[in-house]
């Protein structure tokens, strides 16, 4: 049985990175019925940017003994999943500011990456990534937001990262449903052997 935690970085059920978000774990749920499925919206959950007073409330926590402080609330969440599903739109050529505020809970010096003399080492391998991204445009020159995350989950020890992208519905208005269709089969493709 895997714990799978997903992500949910959408500001509206419409969004088509919500929708597609969906089939995907409708599908993963048929699929794999025997994995725990735990859900965090962050609109929901008004994920807030680390101050300066919960970065040094964090530092001074040794994370192994207190687990259940609310300021490693995220990562202990984080820790426990065995794959992690992300459905972020692609904003001003990046992620959700909400979903970047996230990410700093869980990047923690010596719980999630330990510092070296030779850089950071990720201490959260072995666990999976899908980041389901919809784009109303072709990106690929200035998309930061998948790249991103591919670079942070990285630096975190994660090397299987996916992504499932949904890009031109703002350019081939009445196309919108074949792209869709086309960007759900994928979802449900993968979330079958994911």
């Amino acid at each position: 049985m895997s714990k799978v935690l997903f992500v949910n970085a959408c500001n509206t059920a419409e969004s088509y990175s919500h929708q597609i978000a969906s089939v995907f774990v409708d599908e993963y749920t048929k699929k794999h019925a025997n994995d725990e499925i735990e859900t965090i919206n962050l609109y929901e959950e008004d994920v807030k940017f680390l101050t300066v007073s919960e970065i040094k409330k964090r530092q001074s926590l040794n994370y192994k003994e207190n687990k259940d402080e609310e300021t490693f609330k995220y990562v202990k969440q984080f820790l426990d999943a065995d794959k992690i599903i992300i459905a972020a739109p692609f904003w001003n050529l990046s992620i959700p500011a909400i979903l970047h505020a996230y990410l700093e809970h869980i990047a923690i010096d010596g719980v999630t990456y330990q510092s070296t003399l030779k850089g950071s080492v990720g201490l959260s391998q072995g666990k999976k990534i899908v980041h389901i991204v919809t784009r109303g445009i072709y990106s690929s020159s200035v998309e930061y937001g998948d790249s991103y995350l591919r670079a942070f989950f990285a630096s975190l020890g994660i090397k299987d990262f996916r992504t499932i992208a949904l890009e031109g519905t703002k350019v081939h208005k009445g196309q919108e449903e074949a792209f869709f269709n086309r960007s759900a089969q994928m979802a449900k493709n993968l979330a079958e052997v994911w």
